[in-house]
């Protein structure tokens, strides 16, 4: 009699779990739509904001820049042709903020793109380093004269996954090309500042001295 009430209950379970499936089933592995995985790589890009002080001012930098120009359209170009990395610059002019919002892009089929590395420029004439910081994937140095001018030297790491505002109200902003790679040049109330891009970092100078020390430093760090 026991073992006909066993059988009887095996046999009962069976039925009653015959439709769930067996654990090794449960585990796959499932493949997002490409649309779906570009939204959310956008709200990432922009759930995520830094601050970084300029001057008066505050350049915001985040997890987040229109067409560019026929130049810098055809150094991409000519880059890719080279199996080179190339940087995109997203950008979006924000009248409610005075800013101009970037994220960035970085094309790089062939993998040539480096890991990111401490770079610094030279310390301009009549300078030294007040300040060295270095962290896993960023790098500050500042500079200061006899003059307490003051110049600082930043240089961030995973642009691809990076957005900023650059003040540009009421400032004189233009664009320019340093060894090769797109930027921006910002003069407003004393301060000055160049900001550009190549496929592993942004780099930001800025300072209350002339254009002329922050541009010579650009340079040398091609």
């Amino acid at each position: 009699m026991e073992d006909k009430l066993k059988m009887a209950l095996a046999e009962a379970m069976s039925i009653e779990y015959q439709d769930v499936p067996e654990p090794e089933n449960l585990c796959y592995e499932y493949t997002f739509s490409a649309e779906f995985e570009g939204a959310l790589e956008k709200i990432i890009k922009s759930a995520d904001y830094k601050y970084v002080s300029v001057g008066s001012r505050r350049i915001r930098k985040a997890l987040a820049v229109a067409l560019i120009a026929a130049m810098i359209m055809a150094a991409s170009v000519c880059a890719v042709a080279a199996g080179r990395a190339v940087v995109r610059w997203n950008e979006t002019q924000n009248d409610k903020t005075g800013t101009l919002d970037v994220t960035f892009d970085v094309d790089d089929p062939n993998g040539t793109a480096g890991e990111f590395s401490y770079i610094k420029p030279e310390t301009p004439e009549g300078y030294e380093i007040v300040r060295e910081e270095k962290y896993p994937t960023a790098y500050r140095v500042q500079y200061v004269n006899s003059n307490n001018k003051t110049v600082l030297y930043s240089q961030t790491g995973d642009i691809d996954s990076m957005g900023l505002g650059i003040d540009n109200e009421d400032a004189e902003f233009h664009e320019f090309i340093i060894n090769g790679e797109k930027g921006y040049s910002y003069s407003k109330l004393g301060n000055n500042m160049l900001i550009w891009a190549d496929e592993t970092s942004l780099y930001q100078i800025n300072g209350d001295c002339d254009m002329e020390v922050l541009q010579e430093m650009a340079r040398s760090i091609g």
